[in-house]
């Protein structure tokens, strides 16, 4: 299993490409996963130093070949559906949907809540 952001996946894969034997290692590290988790796909995207054409044909490419490997990719997203459609087009997502059973979670963001039980949690002295 390989869990990863996506966007640190591409950074790590663009390291590759300067230095030789981590691009090798870093490759087979994805091929080979019996399982790869990409976290907070979409994220990447609109980011300073990040090529959007970049981030979806990779994601193309990771997505084709783990489909023809029959090796599951698990993905999340803050990305709608139909948005992933519009970003990552409408090839990678017909692959995504060939094999995959989609689950659509909705709801707020947990986090300013959890922040404000952190703060009441902490007693200043």
């Amino acid at each position: 299993t390989y869990f990863t952001p996506y966007a640190s996946l591409l950074a790590s894969y663009k390291t590759g490409w300067s230095d030789s034997e981590y691009g090798k290692w870093f490759r087979h590290k994805v091929d080979a996963a019996q399982l790869l988790v990409l976290d907070d796909v979409g994220k990447e995207l609109g980011v300073k130093g990040f090529n959007d054409n970049f981030a979806v044909q990779t994601m193309d490419t990771l997505i084709r070949s783990r489909t023809q490997q029959g090796r599951p990719t698990i993905i999340t997203s803050n990305v709608t559906p139909d948005d992933m459609v519009d970003t990552y087009r409408i090839a990678v997502w017909s692959l995504i949907s060939e094999t995959s059973t989609i689950f659509e979670v909705k709801g707020g963001d947990y986090r300013p809540q959890k922040r404000l039980q952190l703060i009441g949690a902490r007693r200043i002295w």
